[in-house]
């Protein structure tokens, strides 16, 4: 990931990873948003923040 870091950035796609999975919920499809979001969360893991913010929205 490049480009734009930072709390409100964060914060924003946490937000948007949320619409996301409630998406997923409601098409019966959460295993691959559950899949997405580990895959992302191993990719970005050295985010230390970014980890912090997910965990708070139980991401």
């Amino acid at each position: 990931m490049k480009g734009p870091t930072g709390d409100r950035v964060y914060e924003r796609m946490a937000r948007l990873l949320l619409h996301a999975r409630a998406c997923h919920l409601a098409l019966g499809i959460e295993r691959e948003f559950t899949v997405y979001l580990a895959s992302l969360r191993v990719e970005l893991e050295r985010r230390r923040k970014l980890m912090t913010i997910l965990d708070r929205h139980g991401l």
